[in-house]
């Protein structure tokens, strides 16, 4: 029984190459056989194997609704783009502010002085000053008086200031008459002390009793002192006479003097808190390529800033964002300087939103801005003048956006190359010439740019063992982009053989796919574009291969286990095999197989096992009708003997489709060929 088990898998084991070297023959489930009669003649076995029995349960093959198959492979992230790198350009701006002191402000100001009969009496005639102390405080004629000498009025010192050079201002002096009698005439001098100068000789008649004059002196072009005298030439009265009025001695003159919008250009002064500069700038945004930024968002970034001051006094400063927001805010930057010293810092922001289009003139890359500059009060006083200098750079730096929206110019970008293993699973085991007659690669892509982009996608197929290569030569793409923010783009382009040649790429059958290639915004000029950072670019690869193909002759091997079977076990010294196929593929079929020895590698023998030829097609290529074949294989003297020492077999397979290769077939799932076996054996006495 044993020896007709062995003798069973023999010839079981051939039946099977003839419908798959790849089925292990513990699979092979559709064999009938009959019981075997050691006659000379016998039939074998019958078998049915279609194309799907063939290929197995090879995922990355499927079967469509019309029962014809298509390889498929896909590859995920096959490249993409990140909006980084759409995002890496770095507007640039720098202001660079100069200006001088200017005017400096002081309040308003005023003091009084007064001057009483009594204390002047010593320039009166004797006789009318004993007159005026003998009748102080009683009503009596109040007698005429004249002075005989002039007088001097010291005036309370300034403290505010030592010295001030005015641009701009009025200094007033009031005079008031307490006396009850008429001031017929008053002549007094304004002088300046510390400089020895009269401001203003002054000469008032007829000033009645409670009466003022008063006088307004132009401070324009003016250097003044902190300290001023009256000095009185005349001070004359025809007294009352004939009425009695009150004498009272300490009535006289009172002089109330105030000033009125000092400005001045230099000085010696306690310094009040005030506004020394401030401009309102729309600045341009330099972006050098073109772009034309409309809004913009900064992951990071900074002002840096660099304030020089040659002021005695200190300062501080205000700079403000006026059409940006950072949480919701207008941004401000407050610094503070010393008195004749520098400041370097930087201003973060991060977060920052700007609005570029706030300009009626230009409607992108402008932004508005205000510097002010204001003076911090002294405690004591300080040196000033107009011409002490404050300079100011300001420069945007370090720039990362999150978000822009506006024209992001005419940019190109490169692809980072990269590749991926191309299985073709049993097909790797081909060799010779293959043509598919309608493959595809599709392109999936995912896309949230609001920018359009063509791009240069190059792809080169390799063949490791034989260092070929051929390139997809696909001209440029555009992608489709989203019109709308937060929008996404879904679509896919196909490649075929109308625009590449993916032809002659996948007849390399490749095992290694690279890609590289470029790509430029906004191909055809200036568009709206926006972008964030958590926006992407990405594709992934669809390679679909139909099973519909032509081919002069391609052939792959496969080696398979052997199961041994001694001359014991078959007494024949000779015989043949006899198959007869149906064939309802649409190629032709040989087959040979090789028997080596298992230690020494030397074929032991060979067995060609012939053609199976070709299912009758139409012009097109469909199947008409299976063909038949009879098949005979000669078993010679002592090759049960020889292929003892095989412990496998060497398959080699050959295929070509129909009319020498010169029409294109299409391989159906349900294809399938028929086989009956019969062996004529010489059996030993």
């Amino acid at each position: 029984m044993q020896k007709f088990t062995k003798i069973f898998i023999l010839f079981l084991f051939i039946g099977a190459l003839l419908s798959s070297c790849q089925k292990d023959i513990n699979k092979y489930q559709k064999i009938s056989i009959t019981k075997w009669k050691p006659n000379v003649s016998i039939p074998f076995a019958k078998t049915t194997i279609t194309f799907r029995d063939i290929i197995g349960n090879d995922s990355s093959i499927a079967t469509n609704s019309d029962s014809s198959l298509v390889y498929v492979y896909h590859k995920n992230s096959v490249f993409s783009i990140s909006a980084d790198s759409l995002l890496q350009f770095s507007p640039q701006l720098s202001q660079q502010y100069s200006f001088s002191l200017g005017a400096i402000h002081f309040d308003d100001f005023s003091d009084s002085i007064k001057v009483a009969v009594y204390d002047i009496l010593k320039y009166f005639n004797p006789q009318t000053a004993d007159t005026l102390k003998k009748y102080n405080k009683t009503q009596n004629i109040f007698p005429p008086f004249q002075i005989t000498n002039e007088f001097t009025l010291n005036m309370p010192e300034i403290s505010f200031y030592k010295s001030l050079k005015f641009s701009k201002g009025t200094l007033e002096i009031g005079a008031t008459n307490e006396l009850p009698v008429t001031i017929n005439t008053i002549s007094y001098d304004l002088i300046d002390v510390d400089n020895n100068q009269v401001l203003k000789s002054i000469i008032i008649n007829n000033l009645t009793p409670g009466a003022t004059n008063t006088v307004v002196i132009n401070l324009a072009g003016k250097t003044l002192g902190n300290k001023f005298k009256l000095v009185a030439h005349a001070f004359s009265s025809n007294g009352s006479y004939p009425n009695k009025v009150l004498i009272d001695l300490s009535k006289g003159l009172s002089f109330k003097f105030g000033t009125h919008n000092l400005t001045t250009v230099s000085g010696i002064a306690k310094i009040t808190r005030q506004l020394a500069f401030s401009t309102s700038k729309v600045l341009d945004i330099d972006t050098k390529d073109g772009e034309r930024l409309y809004k913009a968002t900064l992951a990071a970034g900074k002002i840096d800033y660099t304030v020089q001051s040659s002021l005695n006094v200190g300062i501080q400063a205000q700079l403000v964002l006026l059409s940006a927001l950072t949480d919701h805010q207008i941004p401000e930057q407050n610094f503070s300087i010393q008195a004749n010293s520098s400041i370097n810092d930087s201003w973060d922001l991060s977060n920052t939103i700007f609005d570029l289009t706030k300009d009626n003139l230009q409607k992108f890359n402008r932004l508005p801005v205000k510097l002010s500059v204001s003076l911090n009060p002294t405690n004591s006083l300080v040196a000033f003048d107009s011409s002490n200098r404050i300079t100011a750079t300001f420069k945007i730096n370090r720039i990362k956006l999150s978000s822009a929206e506006g024209y992001l110019g005419k940019q190109k970008y490169q692809i980072d190359n990269g590749g991926f293993s191309f299985n073709l699973g049993f097909l790797n085991k081909i060799s010779g010439s293959l043509e598919f007659s309608n493959p595809q690669l599709v392109l999936h892509y995912q896309n949230n740019f609001g920018i359009p982009i063509k791009a240069k996608l190059n792809f080169k197929a390799i063949k490791k063992d034989s260092e070929k290569s051929q390139n997809l030569n696909y001209d440029s793409v555009a992608f489709k982009y989203p019109k709308t923010a937060g929008q996404t783009v879904n679509d896919s382009i196909e490649v075929n053989k109308d625009n590449s040649s993916i032809v002659d790429f996948l007849a390399l059958l490749p095992d290694t796919i690279n890609y590289s290639g470029g790509f430029i915004t906004n191909p055809d000029g200036l568009a709206t574009n926006f972008i964030s950072q958590n926006d992407v670019f990405s594709a992934s690869a669809d390679i679909k291969i139909p099973f519909s193909f032509k081919t002069p002759g391609i052939s792959f091997a496969d080696t398979v286990g052997f199961v041994s079977i001694s001359p014991n076990d078959l007494p024949a010294n000779s015989g043949s095999i006899i198959a007869s196929v149906s064939n309802g593929f649409p190629f032709d079929i040989s087959i040979g197989l090789i028997f080596p020895d298992s230690i020494t590698g030397k074929t032991l023998r060979v067995l060609n096992l012939g053609t199976i030829h070709s299912a009758n097609l139409n012009s097109m290529g469909a199947i008409k009708a299976p063909a038949i074949s009879v098949i005979k294989v000669t078993i010679p003297a002592g090759f049960i003997n020889d292929i003892q020492k095989a412990n496998k077999l060497i398959v080699n397979v050959t295929v070509a489709t129909f009319n020498h290769g010169t029409v294109p077939v299409q391989i159906f799932s349900d294809d399938k060929v028929k086989v009956t076996l019969g062996i004529r054996a010489n059996i030993n006495p």
